[in-house]
C-alpha cells in the first residue's frame, strides 16, 4: 500500500507562538543590549505578512539583515528615562528552529524605569506571546505580553 503525504500535513505547526526577548541594561556603561529569539517559521510568516513577499532567513544575506533591522525598529521599542533608545542592529543567527537577532544602544540618562513596546509578530499571529526578561544592574524582571497587549513598564 503506497504512502501518500498530504501537502497540508507537511507544514510544521506548533501549539504556541512565543518569542523571548532579553534586555540587559548596564548603568555604568549606559549600554542596552537586546537579543530576541523567535521561531524561524513564525518570523518568516510575520515578515511575509508585513512585506507581502516570501522571506527565507536561512540564507544569510545583507538584504535579510536590512529587513530584520527595519522590522525590529518598527515592532520593538525601548524607552529609558522616557527617551527612546536608538538601537544599532548587530545581526542574526539561526539556532535549530529559531532565529536570534541582536540590537545594541545607549542612553544618556539611566533612571530606574524602562518602558518596552513589543509587538513582534502580533500583526500576523493573533495568538503570539512575547516574553520579556529585563536585567537592570543584575536585577532581573520578566513579563509576558499576549497580543494585542504590547507595552510593559519595568521599575527598578
Amino acid at each position: 500500500m503506497p504512502f501518500i503525504l498530504n501537502a497540508e500535513l507537511s507544514v510544521t505547526k506548533h501549539p504556541f507562538y512565543l518569542s523571548v526577548t532579553e534586555i540587559n541594561v548596564d548603568s555604568k556603561t549606559k549600554k542596552i543590549q537586546v537579543s530576541c529569539k523567535v521561531f524561524t517559521d513564525d518570523l518568516q510568516q510575520g515578515l511575509h505578512h508585513w512585506l507581502q513577499k516570501a522571506v527565507n532567513l536561512e540564507k544569510k544575506s545583507p538584504s535579510n539583515d536590512s529587513l530584520l533591522a527595519r522590522y525590529a525598529k518598527q515592532y520593538l521599542q525601548v524607552f529609558v528615562s522616557k527617551n527612546e533608545i536608538d538601537f544599532t542592529y548587530l545581526g542574526y543567527e539561526i539556532e535549530e528552529e529559531a532565529v536570534w537577532f541582536y540590537l545594541e544602544g545607549s542612553a544618556k540618562n539611566i533612571g530606574n524605569e524602562m518602558k518596552v513596546i513589543h509587538q513582534l509578530l502580533c500583526h500576523a499571529i493573533p495568538t503570539q506571546s512575547n516574553l520579556i526578561h529585563c536585567t537592570f544592574n543584575k536585577t532581573r524582571q520578566s513579563h509576558k505580553l499576549n497580543c494585542p497587549e504590547k507595552e510593559i513598564v519595568f521599575r527598578f
